[in-house]
């Protein structure tokens, strides 16, 4: 069973997602792309801008905004995967662990 705060985050994942793959856009490039009323697709949008992960930087072109992903949304976004990896079973590498899988026991002989 799904709850409001896992749809959410989901789609901030899918958010996040979409301005990685297309690059610096529009607000109306992401909300055409996206599924859902307006009002939610702004909603969401905004909450990232908020958040650091999304930024909103004017282009001088008649005032048009652009819309990028920032360093820390990369990182988020990167982390958001590999918790959906997990959570769907599959083997993720632990970057911390030079690429040693997530609850991997080494075992040595002595």
């Amino acid at each position: 069973m799904e709850d409001g705060t896992t749809l959410f985050k989901q789609h901030y994942a899918e958010v996040l997602s979409l301005v990685e793959m297309i690059g610096p856009c529009k607000k109306e490039d992401i909300y055409e792309r996206l599924e859902g009323s307006k009002k939610t697709k702004v909603n969401h949008v905004n909450e990232l801008i908020d958040l650091g992960l999304l930024s909103e930087t004017m282009t001088g072109q008649y005032n048009k905004k652009i819309i990028s992903i920032t360093i820390k949304g990369r990182e988020v976004l990167k982390e958001m995967r590999r918790i959906m990896a997990i959570m769907n079973g599959e083997i993720v590498p632990d970057e911390r662990n030079h690429g040693t899988p997530s609850g991997a026991h080494a075992t040595t002989t002595e």
